[in-house]
């Protein structure tokens, strides 16, 4: 939109000029956003590492901070990883404890 703006800004025949390029444009901008993706996207190893660094320091029992960055690490990287991540652990956990844990870890996978 800030390509379009700028145009307006130079050009009289602005939407025109913007009509013939907008394709082109388009592409960059995919592209761009997938080297955004691929700059933010932690590894398994790491994210398992940081699940287990928050659950330790909420006083989750080790056992299950090993059971919940197992889960994390079985379903990283899959579709809709944090809707198999949420329903294995309250599966595996009940509502309300599976709940609480998620909601640490969920900004994390």
């Amino acid at each position: 939109m800030e390509v379009k703006k700028e145009l307006q800004k130079r050009y009289k025949n602005a939407n025109e000029v913007y009509k013939d390029i907008k394709d082109e444009l388009s592409k960059y901008a995919v592209i761009e956003s997938t080297h955004k993706e691929i700059e933010n996207k932690k590894t398994k190893s790491e994210v398992n590492s940081e699940v287990i660094r928050i659950l330790s320091k909420a006083g989750i029992q080790d056992k299950d901070v090993g059971n919940v960055a197992s889960i994390v690490a079985n379903n990283y990287g899959r579709a809709n990883k944090k809707q198999r991540i949420y329903s294995t652990i309250v599966a595996e956990y009940e509502q309300k404890r599976g709940l609480n844990i998620y909601n640490l870890i969920k900004n994390n996978v």
